[in-house]
Parts: C-alpha cells; sequence; structure tokens
C-alpha cells in the first residue's frame, strides 16, 4: 500500500485504523513485527518450561538486518524499553522474542523481553536506532493461544490464527476478526424430550457452519440455515463397531447404543473463520435423568484423534502395525 505526498497524516493513520494494519514508518525497513501471541498457555515453551508471551519479527528484504540498537517495547512513551544486543535476520528468517520480563539477550540464547504482553490490547513497538519507528502493532485484544499476525508473511494483511507458527511462516488458516463464536439456544446436558436447537451469530454477515461428529467445522460441514433437531439416538453402533484389539477376547457392542449429539459451529465471514468454534453435547431420553448415577462431563474431539490408523488413541494402528507385520 502506497501514499502520495498529498495525503495528509490524518488520512493514512484513519486507513490503517479501519484495516487494522500495523505498517512499517520506515521506507529502508525491511524487518517487521510478523506474529504476536499475548497469552501463552500451551503454544511454546521457553527454555525454562514456561510459556510466556512473544513476538516475532521476519526479515521481509533480500539483505542481513542487524537488529544491535533496535529497540522493542509495548510502551509508546518508551520506544527502547528493551534493546538488541548483536543479533543478526537473515533474508526470510524469522525470530522469536519472548515477552517473558526475564529479560535476556544472549545473542546465541533465548530472547527475553523486560516486559509482558497484556492479552486486552497493547501495542507492540520496533524501533532503529536513530529513533524512527520501523514497525508498530497497535493495541487490539488477542485471545489466549491465538496469535495476530501477517499472512502472506511481511505483508499488509493481519489475521487472527487458530494454530500459531512461531519461528515459522504463518501458513495456518486465517481468522479475519475476533468475533464471538456462536450462541446456542439450549445448553448442552440432559433432556426428555427432542428440541429444536438454534444457532446465532451477533456479526450479521457472518455465516455458520456446523457439524455432528465432533470434527472441526469448515465451509464444508453443513451450512446453519434453519433450527437442528436434537432427538432420540439409541441407534445402531457405527464408531462403537470400530475394533479397539486384535485380542481375540475384543466383543462389540449390543445392537443399538445410547448416543449423545455434539453440535460443534464456527462462524465464517468473507471465506475467513471469524471466530472460535462452540461446542455443546445433548444426551435425549425420556428417562435420561436417572440414567446417570454419577457427574457426567464431555469431552469432544475429531475421529481421527480416536480411531485414525495413523493417530488415533483407540486403534492398534500404525505402530502396533510396524512391530506385528504379520497381523490382520
Amino acid at each position: 500500500m502506497r501514499f502520495t505526498q498529498s495525503q495528509s497524516a490524518s488520512h493514512v493513520l484513519a486507513i490503517l485504523a479501519l484495516f487494522g494494519v500495523a505498517l512499517s514508518l520506515s521506507s529502508s525497513a525491511t524487518v517487521v513485527i510478523n506474529e504476536v501471541m499475548a497469552s501463552n498457555g500451551t503454544t511454546i515453551s521457553d527454555e525454562d518450561g514456561d510459556y510466556p508471551d512473544w513476538i516475532e519479527l521476519y526479515n521481509a528484504g533480500a539483505e542481513p538486518a542487524d537488529l544491535e540498537g533496535y529497540g522493542l517495547s509495548d510502551n509508546y512513551d518508551d520506544p527502547f524499553q528493551w534493546m538488541f544486543d548483536a543479533v543478526r535476520i537473515e533474508p526470510g528468517e524469522f525470530l522469536v522474542v519472548f515477552a517473558s520480563n526475564k529479560d535476556r539477550r544472549d545473542p546465541g540464547g533465548e530472547l527475553h523481553t523486560n516486559f509482558a504482553i497484556s492479552s486486552s490490547g497493547e501495542e507492540v513497538l520496533l524501533t532503529a536506532p536513530d529513533g524512527a519507528r520501523v514497525d508498530e502493532l497497535a493495541p487490539r485484544e488477542i485471545p489466549r493461544d491465538i496469535s495476530y499476525g501477517r499472512q502472506p508473511d511481511g505483508a499488509n494483511a493481519w489475521f487472527y490464527f487458530d494454530e500459531p507458527t512461531p519461528g515459522t511462516a504463518n501458513t495456518s488458516e486465517p481468522r479475519l476478526a475476533s468475533l464471538a463464536p456462536p450462541s446456542f439456544s439450549h445448553d448442552g446436558g440432559f433432556y426428555e424430550e427432542p428440541f429444536e436447537l438454534t444457532l446465532n451469530t451477533s456479526d450479521g454477515e457472518g455465516q455458520i457452519y456446523y457439524t455432528l461428529d465432533g470434527s472441526e467445522p469448515t465451509p464444508n460441514s453443513y451450512q446453519y440455515d434453519e433450527p437442528i433437531k436434537v432427538d432420540f439416538l439409541d441407534t445402531e453402533p457405527h464408531l462403537a463397531t470400530i475394533q479397539s484389539s486384535y485380542d481375540e477376547a475384543w466383543r462389540g457392542p449390543p445392537e443399538t447404543v445410547f448416543k449423545a449429539t455434539v453440535v460443534r459451529a464456527a462462524v465464517w465471514q468473507d471465506g475467513h473463520k471469524a471466530s472460535q468454534d462452540a461446542v455443546n453435547t445433548y444426551f435425549v431420553d425420556p428417562g435420561v435423568t436417572e440414567r446417570y448415577t454419577l457427574p457426567m462431563f464431555s469431552l469432544t474431539t475429531d475421529t481421527d484423534n480416536l480411531f485414525d490408523h495413523d493417530k488415533g488413541i483407540y486403534v492398534p494402528g500404525a505402530h502396533y502395525s510396524n512391530v506385528r507385520p504379520d497381523s490382520p
């Protein structure tokens, strides 16, 4: 994106605010803030086994970049809050800096700033030694274990990523915005009678897609356009008939199995996933409230995580086949 000298600064800033784009303010700069995580719960650990916030830089230029004397900060009033020592980024290379409050600058080890980033929204600044603002990410709420970054790397378009990629290219499926997940008309749990389940989104331009098998919804899933009938599911077994062992003592289930209805939904906008998934599990049966005497909870996952030959945890799978190539 280019701006002519005739365009006012206010006009430029208005356009940046509209698109949520963090553009380089120095035409000679090649290093950009490429991806940021402000609440790292499980994504990547540091050398201490902790899970700090992190900032990924990317050299989008054709020449190596020397970062010595450059500043990283989460404070407009203190752009040199943390400074690089002799760190070099090659063309097309990524550099992860943990925003951990640990203040480690050894170029040969992990880099840690002396500040952390607020997930509720805090600026991230990259400043050249001469004080010129090289790049900036304006304050923005970034949910836990979600990152906010450029796609393609070094480009002007920013997205949310459910699958962050610290230190590598941002190739995950992007989310255009951080919208609330769809809402359900009924809470998950036990119901004596069938009912009509309605899904709603707070985004008027978004479209809800949902699945009924625990898998992640995509635009190829069911498109929500009318209430979903949640009914009795005392039906013929399907997944329950998948043999979980080659032991001859294994026995299949009865002819019918009492099942739950699992509804997993997300909002998509302009071809991009715009929300995290929302999921509820429903058990419907006239006597369901008396069926179980212990408290219950529901875990939802894709079928492949349980029964896929390569990664399923409930089948002997590839490992067994490699050890026992003569097995059935």
